[in-house]
């Protein structure tokens, strides 16, 4: 059984994250934070277990989305 290395999660109002699913792979979760971010408009993000760092964002698309 593999264990998930990457945690996806939504910041709320108060920039909290709040958990939203595990995935094994860079690829699915940068897709599926892209997928929850066009359903429910947010700031999203995926750590990395294995580095212990945010290595993807969608900060930058929402800064431009709103210029």
């Amino acid at each position: 059984m593999r264990i998930a290395s990457f945690d996806i999660f939504r910041k709320d109002l108060l920039g909290y994250p709040i958990w939203i699913e595990a995935v094994h792979d860079l690829a699915t979760a940068k897709r599926l934070l892209l997928e929850w971010a066009d359903r429910s408009p947010a700031e999203y993000f995926v750590f990395n277990h294995e580095t212990s760092e945010i290595v993807f964002d969608n900060a930058v698309c929402l800064s431009s989305a709103r210029s």
